[in-house]
């Protein structure tokens, strides 16, 4: 949006280079008046020949223009996450997939259930846990699995459960797990499946 791009930069330098990419055919607008690649291949270019750096830089300022103008946690949560701030994307990014499941869209809320539990394991990486990774590890993976398994998706479904028994030893945590195994153990038509998943977790 030409908004967010002229609060990120200084229009000296950006209105005579968007002049240049739309006489040169890179740019466009689209029907909506936002600013767009003309081609996604001269998109997917641009952006991977983009130092590293930079990028990280450019995503942290998109984020502060997206905070300042247009609180729109999907798209807060994608700038921060891009910038490498994953603490901060964690929670903007769980949040963006719980609207996304509420609006029934269950391919977004399994990308961005997907890029939260990615942004955990990063903060733990770089040693910015501040405690809460290994809860928000399970309850990430558990939102996740739930989505694979409205989709059908049953056998990835246990895979992200599979890893996220490996992250917690809290009793309560994995009686979460228990429960969303039981979950798909009953979509799948196995009730004793799903009655012993149960009780594992009521034990626990």
């Amino acid at each position: 949006q030409l908004d967010l791009l002229r609060s990120m930069l200084p229009s000296e330098a950006l209105e005579p280079a968007m002049a240049d990419a739309e006489r040169s055919g890179l740019l466009g607008h689209d029907p909506s008046g936002e600013l767009t690649f003309t081609s996604r291949l001269v998109r997917d270019i641009v952006y991977d020949a983009t130092p590293a750096d930079v990028r990280r830089r450019l995503h942290s300022m998109a984020a502060a223009a997206v905070e300042a103008m247009s609180p729109d946690i999907a798209l807060l949560g994608h700038h921060h996450d891009l910038a490498g701030h994953a603490k901060e994307a964690i929670t903007l990014l769980r949040r963006a997939g719980d609207h996304a499941s509420e609006q029934l869209d269950e391919v977004g809320a399994g990308q961005f259930f997907h890029r939260a539990l990615v942004a955990v394991r990063q903060a733990v990486h770089v040693g910015d846990d501040d405690g809460t990774a290994e809860a928000q590890f399970v309850m990430l993976s558990v939102k996740l699995a739930d989505v694979l398994r409205t989709r059908g998706e049953t056998a990835l479904a246990r895979g992200v459960l599979a890893e996220a028994r490996d992250w917690s030893g809290s009793p309560l945590l994995v009686a979460l797990i228990d429960r969303a195994s039981a979950s798909i153990a009953l979509s799948e038509g196995d009730v004793d499946g799903a009655i012993a998943a149960l009780r594992r977790g009521v034990g626990r």
